[in-house]
């Protein structure tokens, strides 16, 4: 085929300007228009991306941390001295606890907190609980006069609505709570030790 028998090409209208588009939004490049996701730039969406990532990041290490750093036994009423610990004081109607031993209204009996006996907890059994049968004694002004009372540890406490078990807050059974406090109060302050 020579040159003299190749059809002539057809002119291709030259673009003078780039904002000859109709969107300049989209001008200068055909993938201009794939560069906006959400009304966002690309770039935008990236950085926001890459912000959200690192916040969850520092978020699983702070959790991470933070339980694995918990007090291992540190400012728990522990059996481990003669130390006093002042706590709340509130009562509850006994029943089965925690380990093993089924209660009344009227004996003295006493529920920790479950900070603290959890934190000596040996096993999955709490009737194995090494505080299990230990002795406290509480004691509190009531009508003028020191009033102690001597109980047996039979329960753990749970933080509650009602009773907020914080680590040296005890629960004891009505008839206790009766020779520590009047019961109307519900929750009073009280000074208690290991015996």
């Amino acid at each position: 085929m020579s040159t003299s028998q190749v059809p002539p090409r057809k002119p291709v209208p030259v673009r003078t300007s780039v904002s000859a588009s109709p969107n300049p939004e989209f001008a200068g490049h055909p993938a201009a228009a794939k560069r906006r996701l959400f009304g966002r730039s690309r770039r935008t969406l990236l950085i926001i991306g890459i912000g959200v990532v690192l916040c969850v990041l520092a978020i699983v290490i702070g959790l991470a941390v933070g339980l694995t750093t918990k007090s291992k036994g540190k400012n728990l009423p522990l059996p481990d001295g003669a130390q006093t610990f002042t706590g709340e004081l509130t009562y509850y109607a006994p029943g089965l606890g925690a380990c093993g031993k089924t209660s009344g209204d009227s004996d003295a009996i006493v529920s920790i907190s479950h900070f603290t006996f959890d934190a000596v907890q040996k096993g999955g059994n709490p009737n194995q609980n090494p505080l299990c049968g230990r002795k406290i004694r509480a004691q509190r002004k009531n009508g003028g006069k020191q009033v102690s009372v001597d109980l047996t540890v039979v329960d753990r406490c749970m933080n509650t609505l009602r009773t907020g078990c914080a680590p040296t807050d005890i629960d004891v059974s009505p008839a206790m709570f009766k020779k520590l406090a009047n019961p109307d109060l519900g929750r009073v302050t009280v000074a208690w030790a290991w015996l």
